[in-house]
């Protein structure tokens, strides 16, 4: 076998490898984080008693996990406003500093408004 035929089938050999590699790795991709279009709003509620340094830290695991942090309550509440997909749900209730994950609707008050300006 001639030199530029010995170069030829290195080359095969290493395109078939690279080949190899590139779909063990499609194979392989992340089962546990859904496609864009099953994320959701939701509001985490997190236990009153937190502290800063304390809910700093979630957030920023949240992050790496790929959440969107839409608003951040540390006022009336402690929590989030989140775009996340729907399996982290049930995690998140798990963990003790969690009080709820709720959907995030948009609530109408038109019939309190009605009741409290006709008293």
């Amino acid at each position: 076998m001639s030199f530029p035929q010995k170069k030829l089938v290195i080359f095969v050999f290493l395109l078939i490898v690279l080949i190899g590699v590139c779909r063990l790795y499609a194979d392989n991709s992340d089962p546990i984080i859904p496609s864009e279009s099953a994320r959701k709003h939701y509001i985490i509620m997190l236990d009153k008693n937190i502290d800063k340094a304390n809910m700093d830290e979630f957030e920023v695991s949240l992050k790496g996990l790929g959440v969107v942090i839409l608003k951040t309550y540390r006022t009336v509440m402690k929590g989030w406003a989140v775009d996340m997909p729907e399996v982290f749900v049930s995690s998140l209730l798990e963990d003790k500093r969690v009080v709820s994950v709720e959907p995030d609707q948009t609530g109408k008050i038109y019939w309190f408004l009605r009741r409290f300006i006709a008293s």
